[in-house]
């Protein structure tokens, strides 16, 4: 049987590729998000929440402007006269108040999305967890840890190294094509103790880490 390092997956929607510390699919970027752009996607859910930020503003200051004022920007001004004139409702003005409205709507709806993926995002980051184990940490058994009190994750090193690890900063940078158990990822972190009450084999409980390098190989 082949064994995969510890929090790869293959995905479905890419054919079933292998991607290491998957987190998971993103139909936005038609995309896996993992351990190699991990980083870029935070960066583009952060850059997208402040230009949705600036733009929801944009539009609510021009919805504001045009329904306290009642005017129309000088652009507009001669077709919203001319409907005036002739009897109109002031059509124009009416139309453009609405897309103002339904502009800062749908841009409120995408920002609250992006807003919520970035959030879940950076608490995942936090705590050294991917969005495959948040979801579906009973599937696997080095996710199980039956000591009360004890941390979620065991790759969880504090809220300044998964930070540090995330980022890929020198010094705390993880191979995880290399990580076949948590005691792999101890000794490449550096960590001299062991969580106690994980299970550290992936696959099979009985599997040590150099059978399940050896069946990597193959």
């Amino acid at each position: 049987r082949r064994v995969e390092p510890l929090r790869s997956k293959h995905c479905r929607e890419l054919g079933g590729v292998l991607v290491y510390r998957f987190d998971h699919y993103c139909p936005w970027v038609g995309n896996a998000i993992g351990a190699h752009n991990q980083r870029p996607f935070l960066a583009l859910l952060a850059f997208h929440g402040v230009w949705l930020g600036r733009l929801n503003y944009s539009s609510a200051a021009a919805w504001s402007a045009l329904w306290v004022s009642g005017a129309l920007p000088p652009a507009l001004l001669s077709a919203q006269n001319g409907a005036e004139r002739g009897g109109g409702l002031g059509a124009v003005y009416w139309l453009t108040l609405g897309a103002a409205a339904g502009h800062f709507f749908v841009s409120s709806v995408v920002s609250a999305l992006v807003a919520w993926q970035l959030a879940i995002s950076c608490s995942d980051m936090l705590r050294n967890l991917t969005t495959n184990e948040r979801i579906n940490a009973r599937r696997y058994a080095y996710m199980r840890c039956p000591t009360p009190g004890a941390r979620r994750s065991p790759f969880d090193r504090g809220v300044v190294r998964n930070v540090l690890q995330f980022l890929g900063v020198s010094g705390y940078q993880v191979d995880w094509t290399t990580i076949y158990s948590v005691s792999d990822y101890e000794v490449q972190v550096g960590d001299a103790h062991s969580l106690s009450g994980y299970e550290v084999h992936v696959g099979d409980a009985a599997a040590s880490t150099a059978e399940a390098r050896h069946l990597s190989d193959r």
